[in-house]
């Protein structure tokens, strides 16, 4: 096969052989998330229906609206977001590293296990099956069985081996140098990642049914820190090491920044979970413990985004690549969300904004705004390149994309927040159920357009996808009679 440099990493960086990365198995994953997006914004649409009266399927026990919401929630983490990176892991790793994933079969497999899991996820959940266990309320047969109610639906199960599958495929490459050479700044967020999520799943899962009363509260806090604070964080922020870098063709700012960042997440995030359980039946310690964890966790994140933005400094043409404004965007979003965080972990706001739209709003912001833009920027940064072309079929729809996109998050984000303190507030002052459903319904309406917004983004992005993949003369022609 013939030489293929990846034009990101010219000059003194490393140099992508196409053997070198399997262009399928990032294929696979950027293909099956892109279908999970499309699928969990719908869902997400169709529950916002409830809130504002609409619902089409109101008699319906398989459609109920908490169903639709669990999976909404469930497909957008597991279906798009971990498929998108380990889309981007695929490329990124072998890349940094100089190494081949461990096989190509095994790669298949857990692609393979992933969907299945992600389908049996939204099947168990329709079904009835679904764990409350918050943000992982995926299907877990073993405890269910133990608890003496079996089911079928293996999702956890299946969730569990794919981790397996992806410590093996990706700790190949990552442990390939021992301890020669020194470890990319990536390869500690990626290796590290790949053990904290296998240790958060099962400890979560499984704890959590096991553990009665508040120990199980404890146990769902590693779960949600470990899982979705965590393990996406660490992820992510490798997948940034690569990416960013490559695109300014110099290294992040400081690499010591860098090291105490992936330290300092490591210290904070895991003793932060009680912290999603505050004013509640969990000891005070723990609380207040978890408090100033979290408040170190978000203090961490902060430092990883100005550790970012100050590699800026005399680079500002780099956002002519779409690419890197949604890097961008999602660090930016990032840093709001600490903030926020920071905010909203003080017991005082706690008591307005837990379960409200203010609470709901903020993860959004986290796996849409962060994790999604991120996946965005590893979309446009690869495929044009995985179609062997020179660049979109379209610059002027990737930016009504990416503006869509921005608005859609930062729309949904503002008016979550606004609107859940008022809901808080009104819960407090002991307003009724109907007075408070009346004084935010504009807001749930408004919420609901923005998801129509980010459909209708989404929809653009993969139209502009395919015709980057379409012959040339093909795509004129289409283009042509479309006028």
């Amino acid at each position: 096969m013939s030489y293929n440099p990846d034009p990101l990493l010219a000059g003194d960086a490393i140099l992508v052989e196409a053997p070198l990365v399997n262009r399928r198995l990032v294929m696979g994953h950027l293909l099956i998330g892109i279908f999970f997006l499309i699928y969990a914004l719908l869902m997400g649409f169709l529950y916002s229906l409830q809130l504002t009266g609409n619902y089409p399927f109101p008699n319906s026990e398989f459609l109920s609206a908490g169903k639709i919401g669990l999976v909404h929630s469930n497909v957008l983490v597991f279906g798009f977001v971990f498929n998108m990176l380990f889309a981007g892991m695929y490329w990124a790793i072998p890349a940094l590293m100089k190494r081949r994933i461990a096989n190509a079969g095994l790669g298949m497999v857990l692609l393979v296990v992933w969907t299945l899991a992600v389908l049996l996820t939204i099947l168990g959940i329709h079904g009835g099956e679904a764990q409350t266990l918050p943000w992982g309320e995926t299907p877990n047969a073993l405890a269910s069985l133990i608890a003496g109610e079996g089911h079928f639906f293996i999702a956890d199960e299946l969730i569990a081996a794919g981790i397996i599958l992806a410590l093996a495929q990706f700790l190949a490459p990552l442990t390939a140098r021992g301890f020669k050479e020194a470890m990319p700044v990536g390869g500690w967020f990626f290796g590290a990642g790949l053990v904290w999520f296998l240790l958060a799943h099962l400890i979560g899962s499984y704890g959590y049914e096991l553990a009665p009363g508040a120990a199980g509260a404890v146990f769902a806090g590693v779960y949600i820190s470990g899982v979705l604070g965590l393990t996406l964080a660490a992820f992510g922020w490798g997948l940034m090491y690569y990416f960013v870098p490559a695109v300014l063709k110099q290294p992040v700012w400081s690499y010591a920044v860098s090291m105490l960042g992936f330290w300092g997440l490591a210290f904070f995030f895991p003793m932060s979970g009680v912290s999603n359980f505050l004013n509640s039946a969990v000891p005070a310690f723990a609380q207040n413990s978890a408090v100033v964890f979290y408040v170190g966790s978000q203090l961490v994140i902060l430092s990883l985004a100005i550790n970012f933005f100050l590699s800026l400094r005399g680079k500002a043409h780099v956002f002519e690549n779409i690419a890197t404004r949604y890097f961008y965007t999602g660090i930016g979003f990032y840093a709001v969300s600490a903030i926020i965080g920071m905010l909203e972990v003080q017991f005082d706001v706690q008591r307005i904004a837990q379960y409200t739209e203010w609470q709901q709003s903020h993860w959004f912001l986290v796996l849409y705004g962060v994790f999604g833009m991120w996946s965005f920027g590893i979309i446009y940064d690869l495929w044009s390149r995985l179609m062997n072309k020179a660049g979109w079929y379209s610059h002027e729809i990737n930016e009504w994309v990416y503006w869509l996109n921005v608005l859609g998050v930062a729309g949904y984000f503002v008016a979550g927040v606004i609107g859940g303190a008022a809901q808080g507030g009104l819960w407090r002052g002991g307003a009724t159920w109907v007075d408070v459903q009346n004084t935010i319904d504009g807001f749930w309406q408004f919420q609901g357009f923005m998801i129509v917004v980010l459909i209708w983004s989404a929809s653009l992005m993969i139209f502009n996808m395919i015709m980057t993949n379409m012959p040339d003369a093909l795509a004129t022609e289409i283009a042509d009679v479309t006028e």
